[in-house]
């Protein structure tokens, strides 16, 4: 497990799912990685952890892990030859780059309408300067964030690789008509899912984000 030398390089790219990225190990060929919140980069081995060690290693990384040079890939048969067993749901897009976990439905919504996220980072870096979200960014609407109420719920309905409890919450609107993608998380990661997903692709203007909670654990 390695810390990301330059974490705003992920945040440039749009997210594999909510709250994590595809990277690769830079000069090192087949070296993938699922990097969370742009900052700690896992193996798949790693992943493959128990929750509660993998939990303790990934805290112990943003603390004093060696940084390396991970960076966002978009070497589609790399992931798919390394975290075969992680998402075997996965479809690349037919659109090509950039790798995205890809909701099937194009939609559009309509300003007014409500979304939230999950993060188990309070710095959660996909929150933009004016509390916006940027480009690429993911959440549920707020109709399925209602049966999400402590943070290893989250991790669970919406299939992520982090087993720490994602209690972090940032309530999201809707300012104006904008185009999104939407559909329901698969089964990844060793969770469930069965969430709603919804894709902003060219994020969400300052202003979007209005409100944060940290709700329980379990």
């Amino acid at each position: 497990m390695l810390r990301v030398a330059e974490p705003e390089l992920f945040d440039r790219t749009h997210e594999l799912g909510m709250g994590y990225h595809f990277g690769e190990l830079q000069f090192a060929g087949e070296a993938g990685f699922i990097v969370l919140n742009g900052e700690v980069a896992v193996t798949a081995g790693e992943l493959d952890l128990p929750p509660g060690i993998l939990a303790s290693l990934i805290a112990e990384t943003l603390r004093a892990g060696e940084r390396a040079a991970i960076v966002p890939s978009e070497n589609v048969g790399l992931l798919v030859r390394v975290f075969r067993r992680h998402l075997p749901y996965f479809t690349p897009s037919p659109e090509g780059p950039p790798i995205h976990g890809s909701p099937p439905f194009v939609t559009v919504f309509q300003p007014g309408e409500k979304f939230v996220r999950f993060s188990a980072f309070a710095n959660d870096r996909r929150l933009a300067p004016g509390n916006g979200l940027l480009p690429g960014s993911y959440a549920t609407s707020e109709r399925d964030g209602q049966f999400v109420n402590t943070g290893y719920a989250a991790v669970g309905r919406y299939a992520l690789p982090n087993p720490v409890a994602a209690q972090h919450r940032l309530a999201i609107v809707v300012g104006k008509a904008i185009g999104a993608l939407v559909g329901t998380v698969r089964p990844a990661f060793g969770n469930a899912g069965g969430g709603v997903e919804a894709e902003f692709p060219l994020g969400l203007p300052a202003g979007s984000v209005v409100g944060k909670l940290e709700m329980p654990e379990y």
